[in-house]
């Protein structure tokens, strides 16, 4: 007779229920009214402990979440220490905030691990070893990053989940019952993206679900069907993530017929049993990124982890060249991390929404502090002799990169009579620079300032901007050329033509509305963008701008469109002001605010994941960290954004979503698809500013190297005003670049007198790393995430470079 198990991992609502009175997770019998009362139930959880001997169970418990436990009932730390130590309390996930983890950027991802881990063992003296949770956090670099962390299992999660089996592999179908792992298959190799695997437990879902949140029924009429399968029940091990329910004598008695296990345990036992025979690949279609709010927490969480990693760049640069202490930037790290939890991200959490925002903020506060220190320091240390008397700016390079970009500036000028400013390098060269935007003020004027910036790796560069005669810019035309494309915009911003320069292949779909169209259904009619009048059109010397106002419905918006002279992206920037907006609905994707591209070259979807690339789907969402490409090998269009993540391609149509405004209770999970249990407020409200840009290009994605150019979008270069010193360093300095275009770098760091920079493979291909170092700065080392010394960078490989002096 089979032997039945099941393991309990309690899946807490903590974090919604602390920080937000709103929340329909403080509806009992499903969640507590208030923070006190959930903390009573768990209390509730570990008395069970005592109450019944035999009983064993899991916590779904993040690292943030067991930190506001220890504060708030340290005794009950002191009692989940002890049934650790018992053997019958185990920790599953190891996160530091629940976060969806394929909706992040890749150290964002890494960082939620590490700092997880580290919290959980500190706090309840356990290191998590099972990979398993209820909310999807699942890509194909996982098995690359629990391994090294020490992770020995996975198990598929609670909520929606794909399997695409790289070997033969059995699944029963049973009418009623749908599709169903069978017991002596229920091991899979979960196959990473650069080969490492972990075995996966496919644990058979609930299957008939009886209206409430997570409810089902009775687990032993379940458990009386399963047994009368004979050799084709189901595995024996059963998983469940339910929200922290209680336990008491009648849930006893409905689970009497099985054995209550700590996962870890039970999945060793039943893995020596019963070993993988097959491969997979483990990933998921679903994330919030619904467009709720116009995705500001999405946008800000961005923005902020590129200031941290900035932060971290320059104040390592500051202890380089300028004996500057390192700053503790953990602290805001938390903050961030603590706001990627997915109930910050749920669009009726609106309270925790609001105050995770709050969070971020704050987080990239610590860190632009962090920077204006940094560089500070190494300015007062310049010689600035070699410049005459106009504007002194210094152009920071917090990456090990080589690039060619744009750097901007707001300044402020005593003359508001000033047309241009004359860039220029310490030997006197002249720089394509553009005043961009003028305000004008009593006294003088504030512009934005562009203009051409070539940097060479890691370290800054002076400049000096001057007055100077004629015009800034002259009238342009809707047409626009430089060396990497043509275009043809129309007078709603969008575009009708977008020809490589090279290969003359058209971007632009025919049969379709143009490219960058603004579409919406509001609320039951089709709507799009609508000009007000003829787009404004002028020309720099470093690039064409385009500003297009209307609007969508009663929206108002403005579209600003930068094409370079000398770059082949083109940028984009939506501004949206919101009144109590009602857009589409929260069901279907399609009917949001959304971007759309036609393109032409018909192929494949390729886009980013943290730590690597992957080819996607038609006619299914997914969520790059940071490019997404649509094309074929002969030629393509890449679209880079900075937190609207959800993408979606139809019939070559590639849509981005924006927004999504809403009233009622008409959405759900999308798990249970029925009107939710509290009527919420998520119409749109306020300005956002929304960004992206596109990058056509012949050739495949690998040959137009859209990782680095999404890289340079992504992280903008940076630039703060410099004052006249007598120091000891030159006007501009690298000290460290790295040389293999396919290697890019994710974070960049101090580490005691040492500098760590780590980085991924990202176009499969076996790399040997070529570095620059800026003497007597070396290479002391290459190291893969698991610590193993290595002299080549496999594909798709996670490694950290080590550089020492001497």
């Amino acid at each position: 007779m089979t032997q039945w198990y099941f393991a309990l991992c309690q899946h807490p609502m903590y974090l919604i229920i602390e920080q937000d009175e709103t929340a329909a997770e403080r509806t009992p019998p499903w969640g507590e009214p208030d923070i006190k009362a959930y903390i009573a139930r768990i209390r509730r959880n570990l008395s069970a402990l005592d109450r019944y001997p035999h009983l064993k169970f899991n916590y779904d418990f993040s690292g943030v979440e067991l930190e506001n436990l220890a504060e708030h009932a340290p005794d009950l730390i002191e009692r989940l220490r002890h049934f650790v130590q018992v053997g019958r309390v185990g920790f599953v996930n190891g996160s530091y905030a629940q976060a969806h983890l394929h909706g992040l950027g890749s150290e964002s991802n890494l960082r939620q691990m590490t700092e997880g881990l580290a919290a959980i063992e500190r706090i309840v003296g356990v290191r998590v070893r099972s990979y398993a949770h209820q909310e999807p956090a699942i890509h194909d670099q996982m098995p690359q990053i629990l391994r090294a962390l020490g992770y020995r299992f996975a198990v598929t999660p609670g909520f929606f989940w794909v399997l695409s089996f790289l070997t033969p592999h059995e699944i029963l179908g049973v009418q009623y019952q749908g599709l169903r792992f069978l017991h002596d298959e229920e091991f899979t190799q979960w196959h990473g993206l650069d080969g490492t695997e972990i075995p996966l437990y496919l644990a058979q879902p609930r299957l008939r679900p009886k209206g409430s949140v997570h409810g089902s029924d009775s687990h032993r009429e379940e458990l009386r069907r399963e047994f009368v399968k004979d050799l084709l029940h189901y595995p024996p091990i059963r998983c469940d993530f339910p929200d922290m329910v209680d336990i008491d004598d009648e849930w006893i008695e409905d689970h009497a017929d099985h054995e209550f296990v700590v996962l870890d345990h039970a999945l060793e036992s039943r893995l020596a049993e019963s070993p993988s025979r097959s491969h997979t690949r483990l990933y998921t279609y679903w994330g919030y990124g619904d467009g709720i709010n116009a995705e500001l927490l999405h946008r800000t969480d961005r923005s902020a982890e590129a200031a941290l990693l900035e932060a971290e760049g320059l104040g390592a640069l500051a202890h380089a060249l300028a004996g500057r202490p390192v700053d503790n930037l953990r602290p805001a790290w938390h903050a961030l991390l603590r706001a990627q939890h997915h109930d910050c991200y749920w669009m009726a959490g609106v309270g925790l929404h609001k105050k995770a925002v709050g969070w971020v903020v704050e987080a990239q506060a610590a860190a632009e502090n962090v920077i204006a220190a940094a560089t500070s320091a190494i300015a007062s240390q310049i010689n600035t002799r070699a410049f005459l008397k106009g504007t002194l700016l210094i152009v920071w390079e917090p990456w090990p990169v080589a690039r060619t970009d744009v750097a901007s500036v707001e300044l402020d000028l005593p003359d508001s009579s000033v047309a241009n400013l004359n860039v220029r390098n310490a030997d006197g060269s002249e720089v394509p620079s553009q005043i961009l935007a003028v305000e004008r003020k009593d006294k003088g004027a504030k512009v934005q300032l562009l203009f051409r910036a070539d940097t060479r790796g890691w370290g800054y560069q002076i400049v000096e901007a001057a007055p100077t005669s004629g015009e800034a810019s002259l009238s342009g035309s809707s047409f626009f050329q430089n060396a990497f494309y043509r275009a043809t915009l129309e007078a709603d911003g969008t575009f009708s033509s977008l020809r490589t320069a090279k290969g003359d292949v058209e971007m632009i779909a025919p049969g379709n509305d143009g490219g960058n169209t603004l579409r919406v259904r509001a609320p039951d009619a089709w709507r799009e963008f609508v000009p007000s009048g003829k787009p404004v059109i002028t020309v720099g010397k470093v690039a064409q701008r385009v500003l297009v106002e209307g609007k969508i419905g009663d929206v108002s918006v403005i579209q600003e469109i930068l094409l370079y002279h000398h770059l082949p992206r083109i940028d984009f920037t939506l501004t949206f002001n919101f009144a109590n907006t009602l857009f589409g609905n929260y069901w279907e994707d399609e009917s949001k605010l959304n971007v759309y591209w036609p393109v032409a070259p018909r192929g494949s979807i390729t886009h980013d994941i943290p730590f690597g690339v992957i080819r996607g789907r038609e006619e299914r969402p997914f969520f790059p960290t940071s490019w997404v490409r649509l094309g074929s090998e002969k030629a393509g269009l890449a679209v880079f954004h900075r937190g609207t993540n959800r993408f979606w391609v139809r019939g070559n149509v590639l849509a981005n979503v924006l927004a999504c405004g809403i009233m009622g209770r008409d959405f759900g999970t999308r798990a249970m698809p029925q009107v939710y249990i509290k009527d919420y407020d998520l119409r749109l409200c306020g300005c956002h500013v929304i960004h992206y840009a596109v990058y056509p290009h012949d050739g495949d994605w690998r040959g137009a190297n859209v990782p680095a150019q999404a890289f340079s979008y992504r992280y903008p270069l940076r630039v703060t005003m410099a004052r006249e010193a007598n120091g000891s360093l030159p006007s501009a300095i690298s000290l460290l670049r790295l040389e293999s275009a396919n290697l890019i770098p994710t974070a960049l760091f101090a580490r005691d007198d040492a500098i760590v920079c780590r980085l991924f493979e990202t176009m499969g291909a076996t790399t040997q790393l070529h570095t620059i170092c800026c003497d007597p700065w070396r290479v002391a080392s290459v190291r893969t995430l698991d610590s193993e010394s290595v002299g080549v960078i496999e594909p798709f490989k996670i490694a950290e470079v080590l550089f020492q002096k001497g």
